[in-house]
């Protein structure tokens, strides 16, 4: 069963960790969403960007392979399926980089990538995170580490 902190805000297990990475994304999304100012959306994009490389190395450097190792072959299909996912978010984030885009084709990108997402979170947390709660909520400490040395990068 996933848990949850009450001091500083910090998640008791790996499970909460992920969705409260997924919860900030989603978060920047509505900001962008909210917000008029296009250069103000260009700098919510480019932190939602940052936001989702971090946690895609995270979830690809400890968390994939550690359910990896515990599951049975459907588990494994729901990893590949989420690495495809990382690598079509990937390819929408590459595509942003432009810095010559006009507004209008950023703004539609973006939204490309926001629904991309959205669906990836939706499968991770109602397919692989509960398959996965009881056998990897050991890895929050590893998780943490990595995620300080990445934001600290």
């Amino acid at each position: 069963m996933e848990k949850h902190s009450t001091t500083l805000g910090q998640p008791e297990d790996a499970i909460a960790m992920l969705k409260a990475d997924h919860q900030k994304v989603r978060d920047l999304f509505r900001h962008y969403e909210t917000t008029m100012d296009p250069e103000t959306q260009r700098q919510i994009a480019q932190h939602v960007c940052t936001a989702l490389v971090r946690h895609a190395q995270l979830e690809e450097t400890l968390f994939y392979p550690a359910f990896q190792a515990v599951t049975d072959d459907e588990g494994k299909l729901l990893v590949a399926e989420a690495v495809a996912a990382h690598q079509a978010v990937q390819e929408l984030m590459d595509d942003l980089r432009d810095p010559d885009l006009e507004m209008e084709v950023f703004d539609a990108r973006f939204l490309g990538l926001k629904d991309t997402v959205e669906a990836h979170i939706a499968a991770e947390e109602n397919a692989l995170f509960p398959f996965a709660a009881e056998d990897l909520a050991h890895l929050l400490v590893e998780m943490q580490a990595l995620h300080q040395r990445l934001t600290a990068s």
